[in-house]
């Protein structure tokens, strides 16, 4: 395992800058992690079932199929989806929630 002066001196840094950059990097992602979190409450229950299934890749046939709905339906479920996470698309969705754990909603 590295110490954090090897990887400074692989790095080109100094100890000290290297520990202020990593810790930097570890404030952004929570900020990150927490105005998530906070989208993802705005979603609808429903909401958040078809975007847990988004990211358990099922389709929207699929999708419609597990909850019952019209497959129209699931698409602007989607599209409320995408507008309040502020996201251009599915591929997006499962990048932005790639380190959840939506095992549960299978």
């Amino acid at each position: 395992m590295l110490s954090l002066e090897q990887l400074a001196l692989y790095r080109g840094s100094t100890p000290r800058q290297l520990a202020a950059d990593l810790l930097a990097r570890e404030l952004q992602s929570v900020e990150i992690e927490r105005e998530t979190w906070q989208k993802w409450q705005l979603l609808t229950e429903r909401e958040q079932q078809v975007a847990a299934l988004i990211c358990l890749q099922y389709r929207t046939q699929q999708i419609a199929t597990r909850l019952q709905i019209a497959p129209e339906t699931v698409r602007s479920h989607v599209h409320n989806i995408l507008n309040k996470l502020g996201l251009p698309n599915r591929i997006a969705l499962r990048q932005l929630l790639a380190d959840w754990d939506f095992s549960h909603w299978e």
